[in-house]
């Protein structure tokens, strides 16, 4: 192990009934980096933006989160190498996965490079 990370992929295998992540080998399955480089932490963390904070009529201060995302697009789309569509894997396509199947994929991704939110 060293200071960079490494290009090495692993194949997180999906149950095309219940979308969520499969113990065995399936026909949906997405290849992702192994190790998550720096520059693609940043894309995760620019991808959420910031809560923007109002002030309202009543002088209480509103939190709005409508300009995050809730799932981080660009960040699925640059750690997913490969995966079992024919389309090729770019954020215009991981933008129209099935949310559930994306959820998951991003749930796993989490725990693999230990990001928390």
């Amino acid at each position: 192990m060293g200071l960079l990370a490494s290009n090495e992929t692993v194949k997180i295998y999906i149950d095309p009934k219940t979308g969520k992540i499969a113990d065995e080998e399936t026909e949906l399955w997405v290849e992702v980096l192994k190790e998550l480089p720096v520059s693609v932490a940043k894309i995760l963390q620019e991808s959420f933006g910031k809560p923007r904070v109002e002030v309202g009529d009543d002088g209480k201060q509103h939190i709005i989160l409508e300009d995050m995302e809730t799932l981080p697009i660009d960040f699925l789309a640059r750690v997913i190498m490969n995966w079992s569509e024919k389309e090729p894997v770019n954020a215009q396509n991981v933008a129209k996965m099935r949310v559930d199947i994306a959820r998951t994929i991003y749930n796993k991704l989490q725990e693999m490079y230990a990001i928390s939110q």
